[in-house]
């Protein structure tokens, strides 16, 4: 451990040669940033919130910036599994949901290693390329794809409009 911050939300973060931890108030481990999603040095030499709640990381190597309030975060593709060409991302029942070239993929989170990773969803009826998504009500997401209009409910089932 070379240094550590406590953030305005009330979480902490611990810089090592490994990334950035980031606890909750209890100490249970939240996120972990590495140079394999996101951080171009692993070795955290120092940590800074700035007044928008940004945290800056002083590194081995250079300076990186986490923007903690922002949907989107790096990925690294063979890790993410991410094998697809992706044409639009939507956030749905807490996940993040990928209309893409082979169908639906969806977010999936490894608590071991606090990695984030997608698999396809319903991929034996949907094999193919979908545009876009639209979060209708909280409780369905529309998918447009190449036979129209379909229906993703909370639960992932899958249903084809037409």
């Amino acid at each position: 451990m070379y240094c550590g911050e406590k953030f305005k939300n009330g979480n902490y973060a611990v810089g090592t040669i490994n990334g950035l931890f980031v606890f909750d108030q209890y100490f249970n481990i939240i996120s972990h940033f590495g140079i394999d999603n996101g951080l171009q040095d692993s070795f955290v030499r120092s940590i800074h919130e700035d007044m928008q709640g940004n945290i800056w990381l002083g590194l081995n190597d250079g300076i990186s910036k986490i923007n903690f309030s922002s949907k989107v975060k790096k990925f690294e593709k063979i890790k993410s599994k991410i094998d697809f060409i992706t044409n639009y991302i939507g956030k749905f029942n807490n996940n993040l949901y990928f209309a893409t070239s082979k169908g639906i993929n969806k977010s999936f989170v490894n608590h071991k290693n606090f990695r984030q990773y997608f698999l396809p969803l319903e991929r034996d009826k949907i094999q193919g390329q979908t545009w876009s998504l639209l979060n209708f009500d909280e409780k369905n997401l529309i998918v447009a794809s190449r036979w129209g209009l379909d229906h993703i409910n909370k639960n992932d089932f899958y249903k084809r409009f037409f």
